[in-house]
């Protein structure tokens, strides 16, 4: 079996200490589905085409400062919400975090993770219910991607 990315030593000590909580590998997995029957993959197969997305925005990461990022995430369709879970993929458990904490470690939570992470609003803390289609797309190594808190205008 794969290691867990949720068992990296970073993690362990965020769970231990309480900061974030697991957040279910089929919850996961469900969210995965629904991003992959509801938008469009860029031609590479590798992340969403944000390009033809209505009302996206994206930030080049390596060009930024973390308070630039912070600032970015801070003003995309999940500033509303106060939980998010960090998914990092369909066969693994995630990360259950407040909002704050994950917009001012974002580098923290997706070092170490291959491939892409997503941000996902939780609209339903206590019956763990994620609000599917706002989210944030963090793919590592240069772009933040997301939906302007416009997007249904």
């Amino acid at each position: 079996m794969a290691s867990l990315i949720v068992d990296l030593p970073k993690n362990r000590e965020l769970l231990e200490n309480g900061t974030v909580t697991i957040f279910e590998r089929d919850l996961c997995a469900k969210f995965s589905v629904h991003i992959t029957k509801n938008f469009p993959w860029h031609i590479s197969g590798v992340r969403l085409d944000w390009g033809s997305i209505k009302n996206s925005i994206q930030l080049p990461w390596n060009e930024v400062s973390d308070e630039e990022a912070e600032f970015f995430i801070s003003n995309t369709s999940l500033e509303e919400f106060t939980y998010v879970a960090v998914i990092f993929s369909e066969s693994q458990p995630g990360l259950l975090c407040t909002l704050q904490f994950a917009k001012q470690n974002i580098d923290l939570l997706t070092f170490h993770c291959p491939g892409l992470t997503y941000i996902v609003a939780v609209s339903d803390l206590k019956n763990r219910v994620l609000k599917n289609d706002t989210f944030i797309e963090v793919d590592g190594a240069r772009w933040i991607s997301g939906f302007s808190p416009c997007r249904y205008e």
